[in-house]
């Protein structure tokens, strides 16, 4: 049976050794309460018994510390149910310390390794233990009679650290359940993200700026007002990745995208439209308003220069604008705002292209 530990990164196996660490340590810390019980019980073979307890018990945490988990936690666990076994065969079954065999089971279930029937097979051998023990002790009178009010003392007292020990693992258990939900949060944002951006510009992605082009148009349908698209495109682009490859045009895009947003208003929305084409939507704004924008971005563009190998290379862009009319329809607007890039691309590049559709 295969149960070493095999823990999904490097996190999830330091969480691991420092649980078991620590309730190893506070189990011999425990061991050392026993030892002065019992010398007040007068039982002189549960004080060795607890000496050596506590021996084995340090010995697991310090197995444990070096990342030994696997003999540290067959050491603990068979420590704790022949301590039980013991302690009832002196005093008996009615001071509680049958309860640590319980406290076992979660422990059984925070390996992630070991299958569901493992784990039920591990649960049920505690359970024939617990029984066994239990028969035992109804045609077995225990070795040593303590007086009944010792007896409810050290019930009490065994019944109180089963409580503080279910309450410690159930607020460790609480603990990976709110991390872990924290974590699906934050992938679920990051893919959420990565659904609606381009990875390598951060812009809005095509698909996102479907969706916001679709609510401008109702507000502007509804409203009675226009907006505008810009398309605007890399002047000759594929010369310059055949020049000086891809890497060399993934910056080019990346430094485009900061001053496209850098350029526009806050209420524009600038995304990545395809390879290097970028749409600009320019809500509430006319198209001669579109036209400034986009005349604003071009000289930006016009006057910067991309260092590559301590070479400054010139780019430059061409837009085109549309006005969109009311009731005309995306696929109307974004074919105008295409065929005003075109019309810029084919009288010399570098320049601001409007259209608007006819009245």
């Amino acid at each position: 049976m295969h149960i070493q530990p095999v823990m999904n990164n490097q996190v999830g196996f330091v969480r691991l050794q420092n649980m078991m660490e620590k309730a190893l340590l506070a189990s011999s810390i425990g061991h050392l309460g026993f030892i002065l019980l019992f010398l007040w019980l007068g039982i002189r073979e549960m004080v060795i018994v607890n000496i050596i307890s506590s021996i084995c018990l340090l010995t697991s945490v310090v197995l444990a510390s070096k990342k030994v988990m696997i003999p540290a936690f067959v050491i603990g666990t068979s420590e704790i149910v022949i301590h039980a076994a013991l302690a009832i065969f002196f005093i008996g079954w009615n001071c509680g310390f049958h309860y640590y065999l319980v406290v076992l089971i979660p422990f059984i279930y925070f390996w992630p390794s070991w299958t569901n029937r493992t784990k039920l097979i591990a649960s049920f051998t505690l359970f024939i233990a617990y029984a066994l023990l239990f028969l035992y002790t109804q045609n077995k009178p225990p070795l040593y009679q303590i007086p009944v009010w010792q007896s409810n003392l050290v019930t009490l007292l065994n019944i109180l650290i089963a409580f503080v020990t279910f309450t410690a693992v159930a607020k460790f258990y609480q603990s990976l359940i709110t991390e872990a939900e924290t974590n699906l949060l934050a992938a679920n944002e990051r893919l959420s993200m990565l659904a609606k951006t381009d990875p390598l510009t951060e812009l809005h992605n095509r698909r996102t700026i479907f969706e916001k082009m679709g609510e401008v148009e109702n507000c502007a349908n509804s409203e009675g007002k226009h907006f505008s698209i810009i398309i605007a495109d890399i002047d000759h682009f594929k010369d310059f990745n055949d020049r000086y490859g891809h890497q060399f045009g993934d910056q080019v895009l990346i430094s485009i995208a900061k001053i496209l947003q850098n350029a526009t208003r806050t209420r524009d929305v600038v995304s990545r439209w395809g390879g290097e084409e970028f749409l600009i939507l320019l809500p509430d704004t006319n198209g001669d308003e579109a036209r400034e924008v986009a005349d604003r971005m071009r000289i930006i563009i016009d006057q910067t220069s991309i260092n590559l190998d301590r070479h400054e290379i010139h780019i430059s862009m061409t837009f085109g604008v549309a006005e969109c009319g009311l009731d005309e329809g995306l696929d109307s607007c974004i074919n105008l705002a295409d065929k005003a890039l075109y019309e810029g691309k084919n009288h010399g590049r570098n320049q601001v292209v409007l259209l608007k559709t006819p009245e």
